[in-house]
């Protein structure tokens, strides 16, 4: 495996990972990279197989993921967190055996976590805000907008 790296750097990228990988049956080339600065966080993740020898793709592997996250302490005690995310579209073999291609996919989720008492956290986390309907897998689509909540009680 070829690994060239890079970083820490000032402007705050904490991994930069470029990856050659030959296998018996294709070559895997991956870069990785996150930035993560103050409350700000961003990442990409780009795959992609090439010489394959069985197969033209590498079949329900995201060839390309950008990531971004925000963490914020509004007050003393309530802390809010977005998520955005972006994938390309997943390749797939079809009932057919022809190679296609899912649709991109955009998701964005917004949360906050209440400081109740000083063990004592509540939270609620709305996720797919866009309600957006899309496969991650072919055949497997997400939930719609939903909304998740919970108590958080620490014996420390």
């Amino acid at each position: 495996m070829d690994l060239l790296q890079f970083g820490p750097a000032d402007v705050g990228i904490d991994v930069c990972a470029l990856f050659i990988q030959q296998f018996e049956i294709g070559q895997l080339v991956c870069l990785r990279s996150m930035i993560d600065y103050a409350y700000l966080m961003a990442g990409v993740n780009i795959t992609q197989y090439t010489k394959l020898a069985t197969n033209d793709k590498a079949y329900g592997l995201v060839p390309m993921e950008l990531t971004g996250s925000l963490k914020w302490k509004l007050l003393k005690d309530l802390q809010i967190k977005a998520d955005v995310y972006f994938r390309d579209g997943v390749p797939y073999l079809s009932k057919s055996l022809i190679s296609q291609k899912l649709d991109p996919a955009a998701d964005l989720n917004l949360g906050a976590e209440f400081t109740v008492l000083p063990r004592l956290n509540i939270w609620i986390q709305m996720n797919n805000l866009l309600n957006n309907t899309y496969q991650r897998w072919n055949q497997y689509e997400v939930l719609g907008f939903n909304v998740l909540g919970g108590v958080v009680y620490s014996l420390q």
